[in-house]
């Protein structure tokens, strides 16, 4: 299981990256508020298969800049990287069950 654990700051549009987010990732706010109010954050969400590193990778870097597209590496991981199109730079790398 590969779990997500998000933690981002923004230029003045934080509101408006986390609803794209929002569009991607699913589900709802349970908190919306300014940088002084924002409660510790705690958790991440899990996923389990290839698809999983596939369909996050596809909608965060829509409207960005890729720099690694998603493939298999030479240190085992699915890996990749990209600058989303509010300028903030994501990874993601996906740890492969070994193939014998």
């Amino acid at each position: 299981m590969t779990t997500v654990n998000v933690y981002r700051t923004f230029k003045g549009n934080c509101e408006e990256a986390f609803n794209f987010y929002k569009s991607v990732f699913g589900g709802e706010f349970p908190y919306l508020g300014r940088y002084k109010d924002i409660p510790p954050i705690e958790g991440g969400k899990t996923y389990s298969h290839e698809e999983g590193a596939d369909r996050l990778f596809n909608g965060l870097s829509a409207g960005g800049f890729v720099t690694i597209p998603m493939n298999n590496t030479f240190w085992g991981d699915y890996f990749g990287m990209w600058t989303d199109k509010f300028g903030i730079s994501w990874m993601i790398s996906f740890a492969m069950p070994d193939h014998k």
